[in-house]
């Protein structure tokens, strides 16, 4: 019923425009950042950059709408986007997520 959605991103601008439209749409009920340098291979070349993590916590029925409006906002090709199902929590922790984010879905 729950899902904690990540994605990164370059800059403080395009991290509070994900942060905006999510929470503004009610596609999350929160949303953490923590600095994180992120090592991968892009195009055949080794890269690293400094990035913001962000974790959206959010209702499992949201997460295609929350996928498809990180996708509108994000400015990378291709921006890591990764749901993983919350399985357990405090019971009023997740009375707030539904609380928090549209309903309807």
């Amino acid at each position: 019923m729950y899902a904690i959605v990540f994605t990164t991103c370059k800059t403080l601008t395009d991290r509070d425009a994900l942060i905006e439209a999510a929470l503004t749409h009610k596609l999350a009920a929160c949303v953490q950042v923590d600095d994180v340098v992120s090592h991968y291979v892009w195009e055949g070349k080794l890269e690293q950059e400094d990035e913001y993590r962000l974790t959206f916590k959010t209702r499992s029925a949201l997460v295609p709408a929350l996928t498809a409006k990180i996708r509108e906002v994000h400015t990378y090709d291709i921006p890591q986007i990764v749901a993983c199902d919350i399985t357990s929590g405090l019971p009023e922790y997740l009375a707030w997520i539904d609380e928090s984010t549209q309903q309807g879905n």
